[in-house]
């Protein structure tokens, strides 16, 4: 459950560490983002060998894990240690090219078919 001014760690090569929230994007009311939801961010922290970005930049971000737990429809449920996503180009690709740590079984029920493939362990 991510909300304004809520940090990410970024799992991706796109070059960004960690970023901010601002808003969630397609939830006016709440405001509160769950796994496989988009945020608008501003990169706080940056790679070493970075090129795409620039601190203070504004960039969409996909939530791929929370601290919160999520429930699942089989009864289980599953949480992790960071919140965690991916940074996204403007047509929704991902931007880096590998993704580096584990994401949840979520991605491959939707839309996200190539995050899901990308993903080293889906959880």
């Amino acid at each position: 459950m991510l909300q304004q001014r809520s940090l990410i760690f970024i799992l991706d090569n796109s070059g960004a560490k960690k970023v901010r929230t601002i808003s969630v994007m397609n939830k006016p009311k709440r405001g509160i983002a769950f796994i496989s939801d988009q945020v608008t961010t501003a990169v706080q922290q940056l790679t070493t060998n970075n090129v795409k970005l620039q601190k203070g930049q504004l960039c969409q971000v996909l939530v791929m894990t929370t601290k919160k737990k999520e429930k699942r429809d089989d009864g289980s449920s599953s949480n992790f240690d960071k919140n965690t996503g991916i940074v996204l180009e403007s047509n929704g690709k991902p931007a880096g090219s590998r993704i580096l740590g584990p994401t949840s079984e979520k991605f491959r029920v939707e839309k996200f078919n190539r995050i899901a493939a990308l993903s080293p362990a889906l959880i």
